[in-house]
């Protein structure tokens, strides 16, 4: 509703992702930016990031050749605060009026990462490429109505597949790591260890990119500079509506799928940091989302994790979507 308002009002809008909780906002927010002549940017730091726009631009020149898979790890705890952050939103599905918000590891915190392959995939800078079917596994430690842990396999046009593994559940933090396989090379980053996005090709060479949290306002000087620019022809807007959209696909794909609720022996509760703010663990999950990183997998294909977690899983049929 703000980004209407703003642009019937005859602004132009940069917005936090997501771009929307509904998917079908996408449809009506693009048509509504044609009308008015005003833009809209969907506010991913990534998209407007130098390293990851020169990557994506090897991608689409055929340097890497076709894709074959793309896999993220993004494990970042969080205590009972950051659920209630805001009554009306952290964590929720709808809002109370009905609004579909959808907020979860996906969608929110770690929503960068998941848009992030969708986006070099895309066929031109300012485009994302859509999933054509997705399997997902949803859980929950906290008591939320949506999921804070989740891993997602998305199949892509031309046969590649995307899995994204996340969670507010562990432990242990890991911060963001990657390793995007082609036909001609693997591309591969992990924040932990260098920060530094590096192309290995077949051939020997080695492309290093840099670090995709340079400049996270980077985003903001090309809204003011698009502002300024009279010429829409002449406008640099990387993750518009179309951009954004594929990243809403997912998620309100998934609005109606199963989410396990983790229990005893798994669940515990860190109140090291104060009883008032305690952490929901699921014991020995860490390992276990590692396990599949590593694997490339979803949970329930995994060989070597706990019994424990192998019980939880040995019924879910993967949402097939």
């Amino acid at each position: 509703p703000y980004t209407v308002c703003a642009l019937t009002h005859g602004s132009h809008v940069l917005c936090e992702k997501p771009l929307s909780g509904a998917w079908e906002d996408s449809v009506s927010l693009q048509a509504l930016s044609e009308k008015t002549g005003r833009f809209i940017m969907s506010g991913f730091q990534w998209s407007h990031n130098e390293a990851i726009l020169a990557l994506k631009q090897d991608i689409m020149d055929g340097v890497y050749g076709a894709a074959v898979r793309l896999k993220t790890l993004v494990l970042w705890p969080r205590r009972r605060s950051y659920f209630c952050r805001g009554t009306m939103w952290a964590g929720k599905k709808f809002a109370g009026d009905g609004t579909p918000i959808f907020d979860s590891v996906a969608s929110n915190a770690a929503a960068h990462y998941l848009h992030n392959m969708l986006f070099v995939l895309g066929s031109k800078q300012n485009e994302a490429a859509m999933p054509e079917k997705l399997d997902a596994e949803l859980f929950r430690a906290n008591p939320i109505e949506n999921f804070d842990t989740a891993l997602i396999r998305a199949y892509m046009p031309g046969g590649a597949d995307v899995l994204f593994i996340a969670s507010h559940a562990t432990k242990e933090c890991r911060n963001p790591r990657f390793e995007y396989q082609f036909e001609k090379g693997i591309v591969t980053f992990d924040q932990d260890h260098g920060c530094q996005i590096v192309g290995h090709l077949e051939d020997g060479r080695e492309i290093v990119y840099g670090n995709p949290f340079d400049d996270q306002m980077k985003k903001i000087r090309i809204a003011i500079a698009n502002a300024k620019e009279t010429d829409p022809e002449k406008r640099f807007i990387p993750c518009g509506v179309r951009t954004a959209a594929p990243h809403v696909h997912v998620i309100t794909a998934m609005k109606d799928a199963k989410i396990v609720t983790f229990t005893d022996p798994i669940l515990t509760v860190d109140t090291s940091a104060g009883a008032e703010d305690p952490q929901m663990i699921a014991k020995g999950l860490t390992e276990a989302l590692e396990t599949c990183y590593a694997e490339g997998c979803m949970l329930s294909e995994a060989d070597a994790v706990s019994p424990e977690f192998k019980e939880i899983v040995k019924d879910m049929n993967n949402l097939k979507i």
